[in-house]
């Protein structure tokens, strides 16, 4: 029963709640920082958990990063290190609520693949000039409602639902990662953590002023694996399918 619930998780969550099943990605080091003193990040882990991370991409209909990263990190976003791609189809979806971000970032490269910003009403706007030039490279923005000028998880999944995007990735950066833990949003929570230590002043990838007492969280472990030197465990969120991940370690992808 896991297992046929695992091959349709993503259907079945959009047939009943129109939202897709999220999994989200989280690289850090053993002290649990996903970057520098500095913000570098790249990169953290080994070559084979970035393979891993690709083929995440791979089978997922979209993945999702918030501007900072994109500015940081400048990310294509794709899935180069697979041997067989197929030419499948990934949404690059970028949350940039003031809208702050240029065309030059590679994510909006294009490459045949659908680039969205989701950004607020306000900004959407405001920024009119801006988003006509983005809108003239083939990307799509798309205002949302906002609540202290942030867009919540919610909405976000609403609308990647009414695209019908039954499978998203959310992969950074620690405002992301932040709402969605904080909304209950995350069905698989993935932690790729390499042997290395950023101390005190690396970043964390939990906002530091989200003041919270020690309690326990709705994520039980499901799976461990070695990937490289790195670590990679995986925790299902309590009342969510269990997705298995056995053949993203499958070599010859």
């Amino acid at each position: 029963m896991d297992e046929l619930k695992s091959l349709n998780c993503g259907f079945t969550r959009w047939i009943k709640k129109k939202i897709p099943f999220v999994t989200m990605k989280i690289a850090s080091s053993l002290d649990g920082k996903i970057a520098d003193s500095k913000g570098n990040s790249k990169y953290i882990t080994s070559i084979e958990t970035r393979r891993f991370v690709h083929r995440l991409r791979f089978l997922s209909d979209a993945v999702l990063i918030g501007a900072g990263t994109v500015k940081k990190d400048n990310p294509r976003l794709n899935y180069r290190l697979l041997r067989k791609s197929n030419g499948k189809r990934l949404s690059r979806i970028v949350l940039d609520g003031n809208l702050s971000l240029t065309t030059g970032y590679r994510i909006f490269n294009d490459d045949g693949q659908e680039r969205i910003i989701l950004t607020t009403r306000r900004a959407f706007v405001k920024e009119r000039e801006r988003r006509l030039i983005f809108e003239k490279r083939g990307v799509k923005v798309v205002p949302l409602g906002s609540k202290d000028h942030k867009i919540s998880a919610g909405e976000i999944l609403e609308y990647l639902g009414s695209m019908n995007i039954l499978y998203l990735l959310v992969e950074g950066g620690s405002e992301v990662f932040t709402n969605f833990i904080k909304e209950d949003a995350v069905d698989n929570l993935i932690l790729c953590m390499a042997p290395v230590l950023f101390g005190p002043e690396g970043r964390q990838f939990f906002l530091k002023d989200q003041i919270m007492s020690v309690c326990d969280t709705p994520y039980r472990p499901s799976e461990v694996r070695l990937s490289g030197n790195d670590v990679i465990s995986i925790y299902h969120r309590e009342g969510s399918d269990v997705y298995r991940f056995d053949r993203i370690f499958r070599t010859g992808s």
